[in-house]
Formats: C-alpha cells, sequence, structure tokens
C-alpha cells in the first residue's frame, strides 16, 4: 500500500547522490540504539499484560495439543518424518548423479538433463561470451540523476515493512523507476518536501519530511543513497512508561501520531505539523525545537498548509468537522469554517490568494474565500472520503481528486462552476494521494491499496486534450506581478498577490471563538502568573 506521495523539481537533486559506506563504529552505535529502542518498547508492556498474554499462550498451546492427539495429528507427523527421510536419500542420489557437491569449481562440465558438453564459470569474468562492462553502464545511468529527471518520493508500507521509495521521472523519455529506497521504523502518513538542513547553517538541499505514527517527525536526505539514519529529528514528546518515573521529554512537540506536515516556503526554517493529539506545532529548524504550539482544534488535526506567499498564514483542517485561517503572529485570533464531515485535507488555490479547498470523508469538496463565512461552491465529488486532491502547477481550473471509492476524477473549475470531464478506475483499489508534477502540468501521480505507483498524463486522454490542451499557462513566478483576481475583476481592480492578499488577510475582522483552547490556554497561564 501507498500512503503518500511527494514532487521534487526538476535540477534540485544531485547527478551523483552520495553513498554511505558504515564503519565497524557506525554498526556498533546503530545496534546499541537498536537495543535500547527494542528496550524501551519492552519497557512499555505492564508485567501483568505480559503474564495474561502467556497464561493464553500457554493454554491455547494446550489445547491445540489436546486436539491433535484426538484427531491422530501425532501419527500424521511420523509418517511426515519418513517422508523426509525418503526425500534426503532421493537429494544425495540427485546429487551424486549431477555432480553437485564440485558445482563451485571452475570450467566443471555439466551433463544430463540435456546439458551435455554445457560448460560453466563460477565468475563471469573468466566466461568468454558474458560481457558485464555493459551491465555496469546501465546501472550507472540509472544511477545518475539528469538535469531533466523529477524526483517521486513514495511513502510504502508492506506486511509489517515500511519504507521511503525514491523514483526517477523523466517526462521526455517516458521513464519511471524506483532510484533507491529509505527504511523506516514505523507507518508513514505524510510527506513535505523541503530544502534546509541546521547542520549546514540553511543551505539548500534537498530532503523529505516524514509523519509517521511515532511523535518525532524524520527528516532524511535525498541525495544520500544507503543510509540508515535521518540527517536530523524534530523530536516529539515521549511516551509514559508504567511502573517507571516517565523521562524528561522536550519542551513541545507531538504526543502522538504526526498526520500532517507543511515547510513555509518563504521562512526556510518554518515547519508546521498536525498531530492526532489535536494540536499544531511550530518548529525552527535552525534549532531542531517546537517554539509554540497551537491549539484550536478539537480533534486530530488532519491536513496543514502554509499559505503559497504569505509568511504568518496557516490553514488547518481537523476531524472536529472545521477548517481554520490563522495568523500566526497572534494565534488566538482566527476564522473557522464548518464542514459537513471530518476533514481528510486542505489546500490553498495558488492561482487565487483568497480562496482555499477542503475535502471531507463525506465526499465533499468545498472551495471557501477568507472573505466570507459561507463556501464559494460545495461539491459532491464522491461516493467516499475524498482522501486526496491536487490543482495543476500551471494550469488554472484543473482539479484533480482521488476516494476511497476507488475512483480517480478530473474536474474543470473555471468560473467557480465546477465540472467533472473525466471519471477512471485506475483499478488500484481505495485511492490516498494524488499530486501534480510541477513541471509538467498536466501530469499526475496517485498512489492506493495495490498495484504500486501511477503517473497519468491528462494529455493522453481525450477529455483531458479537450478541456485543457489550449489553456493558459501561469507560472508561479508571473503570479505575483500579473494575476488579477477573479473577484477583483468585477471592480476593475488589478491584485498584485504578494502585498495585497496580505493586506487582505491582516486586515480581516476575524472572529475570536470564545470556546476555543487558544482562550483557555491564555486563561491558565494567568492564573499561573498570580500565584
Amino acid at each position: 500500500m501507498l500512503t503518500c506521495g511527494i514532487w521534487v523539481k526538476k535540477g534540485i537533486a544531485k547527478e551523483e547522490p552520495d553513498k554511505i559506506a558504515l564503519t565497524e563504529e557506525d554498526l556498533k552505535q546503530i545496534l546499541e540504539d537498536t537495543k535500547d529502542k527494542i528496550k524501551d518498547a519492552d519497557e512499555e508492556i505492564s508485567d501483568t499484560e505480559l503474564e495474561e498474554a502467556q497464561r493464553k499462550y500457554m493454554g491455547g498451546l494446550e489445547n491445540e495439543e489436546d486436539d491433535m492427539e484426538k484427531q491422530g495429528v501425532v501419527a500424521e507427523k511420523e509418517v511426515d518424518v519418513q517422508k523426509e527421510d525418503n526425500e534426503s536419500e532421493t537429494d544425495e542420489a540427485i546429487r551424486a548423479e549431477y555432480g553437485l557437491d564440485n558445482y563451485d569449481e571452475e570450467g566443471a562440465l555439466m551433463t544430463g538433463a540435456g546439458m551435455a558438453g554445457l560448460m560453466y564459470f563460477a565468475s563471469t569474468q573468466n566466461d568468454p561470451y558474458v560481457d558485464m562492462k555493459d551491465v555496469d553502464e546501465e546501472d550507472r545511468e540509472d544511477f545518475i540523476i539528469k538535469k531533466e529527471d523529477n524526483l517521486f518520493v513514495v511513502g510504502k508500507m508492506e506486511e509489517d515493512f515500511s519504507c521511503l521509495e525514491v523514483y526517477v521521472f523523466n517526462d521526455d523519455e517516458d521513464s519511471l523507476y524506483v532510484h533507491h529506497d529509505v527504511l523506516l521504523e514505523s507507518f508513514p502518513l505524510c510527506l513535505e518536501w523541503l530544502s534546509y538542513d541546521p547542520a549546514l547553517q540553511g543551505k539548500s538541499g534537498n530532503y523529505v519530511a516524514v509523519g509517521t505514527m511515532e511523535p518525532d517527525i524524520q527528516v532524511w536526505d535525498l541525495d544520500v543513497v544507503d543510509t540508515v539514519e535521518p540527517a536530523f529529528i524534530l523530536a516529539g514528546k515521549k511516551k509514559k512508561k508504567r511502573k517507571k518515573k516517565q523521562d524528561e521529554s522536550p519542551a513541545g512537540g507531538h504526543s502522538d501520531a504526526v498526520l500532517g506536515i507543511s515547510w513555509n516556503p518563504n521562512v526556510k526554517n518554518v515547519l508546521a505539523s498536525g498531530s492526532a493529539d489535536t494540536t499544531v506545532v511550530l518548529w525552527d529548524m535552525s534549532k531542531c525545537a517546537c517554539v509554540h504550539t497551537l491549539q484550536h482544534h478539537s480533534d486530530k488535526v488532519q491536513s496543514v498548509r502554509w499559505h503559497p506567499y504569505e509568511v504568518q498564514s496557516l490553514l488547518t483542517g481537523a476531524f472536529d468537522k472545521t477548517a481554520v485561517v490563522l495568523d500566526c503572529r497572534s494565534p488566538e485570533v482566527f476564522k473557522s469554517w464548518s464542514l459537513t464531515g471530518e476533514c481528510e485535507q486542505v489546500m490553498w488555490d495558488h492561482f487565487s490568494p483568497y480562496n482555499f479547498f477542503v475535502s471531507s470523508d463525506d465526499g465533499v469538496v468545498c472551495y471557501c474565500d477568507v472573505r466570507t463565512d459561507t463556501p464559494v461552491y460545495t461539491l459532491h465529488a464522491h461516493n467516499e472520503a475524498v482522501t486526496g486532491m491536487s490543482l495543476s502547477a500551471e494550469i488554472p481550473g484543473c482539479l484533480t481528486t482521488v476516494s476511497s471509492d476507488k475512483m480517480f476524477k478530473v474536474w474543470d473549475c473555471r468560473d467557480d462552476k465546477p465540472q467533472c470531464v473525466l471519471t477512471r478506475d485506475v483499478k488500484m483499489g481505495g485511492m490516498n494521494f494524488v499530486t501534480s508534477c510541477p513541471d509538467v502540468p498536466l501530469t499526475f501521480a496517485m498512489g492506493g491499496q495495490k498495484d504500486g505507483l501511477r503517473v497519468l498524463n491528462l494529455l493522453e486522454t481525450t477529455a483531458g486534450k479537450q478541456h485543457f490542451q489550449n489553456r493558459e499557462r501561469i507560472k508561479n513566478e508571473n503570479r505575483r506581478s500579473e494575476e488579477t483576481h477573479p473577484k477583483a475583476s468585477e471592480s476593475n481592480v488589478t491584485m498584485d498577490t504578494a502585498e495585497n492578499a496580505t493586506e487582505a488577510l491582516a486586515t480581516l475582522s476575524l472572529k475570536i471563538d470564545n470556546k476555543s483552547n487558544c482562550e483557555i490556554i491564555k486563561k491558565k497561564k494567568k492564573k499561573k502568573k498570580k500565584k
């Protein structure tokens, strides 16, 4: 199952990634750390629970043995032993007939089974008919990442195995393959690309932040292959251990699974994360520390998104059926919108600075304006939860959605009148995410419960060609100075996105929810000061 995915723009990844060669000291340190983690996990289980589990297990074994004796399974075991003895004798006869005991001798002559006179070599270097140079050259070409390549990072879960798979995608060559993978200790829930590393004093890099079932956020370097440790960790609060004193915990951070992560592209050392513990945490990555904890939701925070152009504006959505826009300079002041179901994902409209999308678990997508209290329009997109949605990077009005109802849909949302232009069952089971390629505007990657990663170019579909092939493209660098807001066109006002959107949000008379957790916390702090 693929749980989450994120694109990396062209030209960012290192042409030839670094390879990690572990020393004996590194291996010893890793083993020690692993032992400590196993020990901590064992200590979380109380003696009572352990004894109860052992009692049930032993009781189950006794009942099983009684049943086996009644059914004569013991006799069958004796027959199986005799069969194994006969099979071992047959194996010895085969080894003697084909000379398998001398298999490793170079230049051995194989006989029998139609292979008389066939010579084989223990090493391919000694075989005159095998040239490994071409094979090695192909592997080296696949290892090198070209400037025309996009990376796509996907979170994967298979039984008890969790990892990140890093794909290389080239649109011109129509190629997609796994470059390398990163092993994870816990189930991946969300991903976010970023270019900041505190160890490099803020120099640009190629990193991905991973939210899992644990309260920590791991940040991995995508330009390093065969690494076993993240570049750095934003540590959450440690879980309480039974029958022992609680270890010292960080002053801030999450105490439960991390469900959403968003990097602030305008302030590169700032990261926001939402958690199942109902909080939103703002991180200063230069110190790897929590600088503020927001508690304006009353249930699990499923999704968080920084505004694409504004430093301070944050959009969040939670299971309490609300979406919230707040100014992080005054977090006790915010504006919320009621949803028809539990929030699945929130997303700013990068073509319109006042607007954002919200999807919920009842199959509804709402398009909201920060200046109004009700949605601009409500779209009944799917029969089940809308687990993922994405806007084209450069084509206005092109929206894609996926759902746990197994369907992938494409919408044309021009003039606030959405219409479905494509519906397709991509045979991937329940869908988990869809994301737009930042460099190929009508190419989307999606993943679900089965059949791996799928990349689809809408221009390869009839409906996609008809609606979007001749649509005007608006690149990101042109939006700040040239875009005209659709709502402002009625009064002939041309907007500068960076400046006017900031002013619009700053001058809003946002209402304070009297029952909000932010106000409760503020009162508690005052009481503590009086004491």
